[in-house]
């Protein structure tokens, strides 16, 4: 009885095994590189990343890195950078008291006008409004 027992636990084991060798996915190189640069910018969020930056970590030309990139997270390198920084600053404005001008210099925005400008296009209202909006609607 034992025996069976444990020919059916190794047959199983078998079966899984090859299980999940059909059905494993495989990943590309680009596709690595390209992670590995997405968590790169959530690390130096707080710098004023450049496409040439990027491409140097990632060791590939500009024109490569900007089409893989693109086509791995459908758009271009800046604007991701742009709405990762944006929404953690919606995050800040909406969990904290720091004050805006402390939230855009800390994300590596070149100036709190440049921050706020963003910020009314991506969401729709200004920093100082969504602030106001928010805090009112009990976060």
């Amino acid at each position: 009885m034992q025996f069976s027992a444990l020919r059916a636990s190794c047959d199983f084991c078998s079966i899984l095994a090859y299980w999940a060798s059909a059905i494993s996915v495989t990943v590309s190189p680009h596709e690595l590189i390209i992670e590995k640069i997405l968590k790169y910018i959530s690390a130096h969020q707080s710098e004023d990343l450049s496409v040439t930056t990027l491409a140097q970590v990632a060791q590939m030309s500009e024109r490569t890195f900007r089409t893989m990139f693109r086509q791995h997270t459908g758009m271009p390198p800046k604007q991701y950078i742009e709405e990762k920084k944006l929404n953690i600053a919606r995050e800040l404005l909406i969990n904290t008291d720091i004050q805006i001008k402390n939230i855009s210099a800390s994300l590596g925005f070149s100036s709190q006008y440049y921050f706020s400008r963003s910020f009314k296009k991506m969401f729709g209202l200004s920093p100082v409004f969504y602030r106001k909006i928010n805090l009112h609607a009990g976060k």
